[in-house]
C-alpha cells in the first residue's frame, strides 16, 4: 500500500493494520517489554492508578 492508499481505510475506519512491520523478534521485544510494564518492573506510570 502506498500513502494515499492509507488514508482512505483510516478515515474509514479510525485504524490502520499494517501486515508485517515488524519482524517476530521485534513482536517478542515488544511483548516482554509490555509484561515489564505491567508487572511494574520499569517504576510507576504517570498518571496511571492501580486499581
Amino acid at each position: 500500500m502506498t500513502h494515499p492508499d492509507l488514508k482512505t481505510p483510516y478515515e474509514r475506519d479510525g485504524y490502520l493494520v499494517l501486515d508485517r512491520a515488524l519482524g517476530p523478534g521485534e513482536v517478542g521485544e515488544l511483548l516482554e517489554e509490555a509484561v515489564r510494564i505491567c508487572r511494574g518492573e520499569l517504576g510507576d506510570i504517570s498518571g496511571a492508578c492501580w486499581c
